[in-house]
């Protein structure tokens, strides 16, 4: 075995530096070619059987039948009939105490079963082989002397086989090749039959990559993530990567997963068993009582005339104990929401910076084109002002203009009624570029209530420098905006807010020392990658879904927690 993997070695000049394994790439999709190039050559391929054909040369059998995969028992012999009649019958007499000597008992040869006929066996194996470097596979040619067919036979087998490449059998393609194994090398056995769980195989993280739509998501995502790199690269923009856990919120009142050591430990079980104690002031019941009383007063401020400000101390804080000396941070810390804060720093420091990575949101939503971990690519430019940044043949609408356009709407409910002031919803800004304006629509000059602290206040203090890009069928898939570099302006909006002063200490110092004025956005990069695939839902894009965290959305009230172990 080792002896002729290394003959391989010694023939293959075009194999890998790593590996002697060819990828089936090389083979099948050479520029302009199919493989007949690899005539004649051997070569060491590996991958998993997609699938399998039996090919019968006994006359009497259907040849090139298909078969099921078989059993991995079928190996081991079953009694026949006959055997397990002269069983019972021995049991009978032994219980009827008619047995006078050991010796099995006669029987007529009427009753007598004829010995069963053996399945017949195939001469050769046609399997699909598929490395996943393309979506083409390859035919593999298997005698049945190489191989036991109950091995490499039932779909998903992984195995390494060796081989001379030839032309297929004739009545086939004549520019396509077939690999004639020699030698199997080695198999990866299936437990079951792939072909029995097809129709959710997408819904199974280990095999999901395996098909043919999320292989081709999977090298789609890995082109945009290549060219999104090499045009930050090629603007001389400097890549960086920013914090995934936080202490801050980055936008103000956003709905955060909050991460903490506790869960499961000896320290939660104490804390558990003290909110069974109805005389424990911070019980299950009073937390929950008062992320409810939180949001009641939200909501109340939502529909008072936005000329009248809220005072921060009106806001009701959750009843939660301070006590984090058991925790692996000793202040309250998030998976990041959005990026853009920390770049910040580098913009100011090093001018055009970007990041790419996940960005985590707790949002109760069903939309499509949500989810609670997305990719996001993050720019921030200094130096730059928003006026530039949203010139587009696109179609341009303001906030103001796009409610006004919503509430001329007759014939369509929204889920969320639509107020000046308050964040357009997913929904609504979807049936802005699908129904009215029917194309890419540029929605800017935000009112302050609907974007974030750090967003730069307009000259009419009511509205913000920040845009929105809408795609049809895709969502919003760029949200820019200038940021503020004004200390009193941008203190003055945090206090508004009732942001906790300590959270943003560091942040207002940076536009103490040296600031500029400084511009950026984030492209939703899993949204982008449903925009070019074709799919509707973001979740159907995203590579990997574990069942355990598939839907993490809380419809409690409570706040969102990851635990760390």
């Amino acid at each position: 075995m080792a002896s002729s993997a290394g003959q391989i070695a010694s023939t293959l000049s075009y194999s890998s530096t790593h590996t002697t394994r060819v990828l089936l790439k090389t083979i099948l999709t050479p520029a302009g070619e199919d493989g007949s190039g690899w005539l004649g050559r051997r070569v060491l391929v590996g991958g998993w059987v997609k699938s399998f054909k039996e090919v019968f040369a006994d006359a009497d059998a259907p040849k090139d039948a298909v078969h099921p995969p078989p059993s991995p028992h079928d190996d081991v012999s079953s009694p026949s009939c006959l055997e397990i009649l002269q069983c019972f019958r021995t049991i009978v007499k032994v219980l009827g105490g008619g047995v006078s000597h050991p010796g099995p008992p006669k029987l007529d040869s009427v009753n007598q079963d004829p010995p069963p006929t053996p399945p017949p066996q195939p001469s050769s194996l046609i399997l699909q082989l598929n490395d996943g470097s393309c979506l083409a596979s390859l035919q593999v040619l298997v005698d049945s002397s190489t191989a036991s067919s109950s091995k490499i036979l039932p779909t998903g087998t992984c195995i390494l086989v060796q081989g001379t490449l030839q032309k297929l059998a004739s009545g086939q393609r004549r520019d396509a090749v077939e690999l004639k194994a020699d030698g199997i090398l080695h198999v990866g056995t299936v437990d079951q039959d792939y072909n029995s769980i097809n129709k959710r195989i997408k819904d199974i993280p280990h095999l999901r990559p395996r098909t043919n739509t999320m292989g081709s998501v999977a090298r789609i995502r890995d082109a945009l993530n290549q060219a999104t790199h090499s045009f930050f690269m090629d603007k001389e923009f400097l890549y960086v990567q920013v914090p995934v856990i936080t202490s801050i919120d980055s936008e103000g009142f956003t709905e955060k997963f909050h991460v903490t050591t506790l869960l499961g430990s000896k320290r939660a079980k104490e804390d558990a068993a003290l909110t069974k104690d109805d005389s424990n002031p911070i019980g299950q019941g009073t937390v929950k009582a008062s992320f409810n009383k939180v949001g009641k007063k939200l909501e109340e401020h939502k529909g008072m005339d936005k000329s009248v400000k809220m005072d921060p101390e009106e806001i009701p804080k959750p009843a939660t104990s301070s006590d984090l000396s058991g925790d692996f941070f000793s202040c309250q810390t998030y998976l990041t929401v959005s990026g853009r804060l920390h770049l910040e720093i580098y913009a100011c420091s090093l001018g055009n910076v970007y990041s790419f990575g996940p960005r985590f949101r707790a949002q109760t939503s069903e939309s499509k084109q949500h989810a609670p971990e997305m990719w996001m690519v993050e720019v921030e430019m200094g130096f730059s002002q928003l006026e530039s940044m949203t010139s587009s043949p696109f179609q341009r609408i303001s906030y103001e203009e796009a409610v006004a356009a919503l509430k001329q709407v007759k014939d369509k409910k929204f889920k969320a009624n639509i107020e000046f002031g308050m964040p357009l919803t997913t929904e609504q800004e979807s049936y802005l570029a699908d129904e009215i304006y029917k194309k890419p629509v540029v929605i800017h000059t935000y009112c302050k209530d609907a974007k974030p602290f750090y967003v730069r206040l307009n000259d009419d203090e009511q509205t913000v420098a920040a845009f929105d890009i809408v795609i049809p069928k895709a969502g919003t898939l760029i949200r820019g905006s200038q940021n503020e570099e004004r200390f009193d302006v941008l203190n003055k909006r945090i206090k508004e807010l009732g942001l906790p002063d300590k959270q943003y200490d560091w942040y207002l110092d940076l536009q103490r020392n040296g600031t500029v004025s400084h511009s950026g956005f984030c492209l939703m990069f899993d949204l982008l990658v449903a925009c070019v695939t074709g799919f509707n839902d973001v979740k159907d894009v995203v590579e990997l879904k574990i069942p355990e965290i598939s839907c993490p959305y809380s419809r409690t009230g409570y706040p969102h927690w990851i635990g760390l172990t």
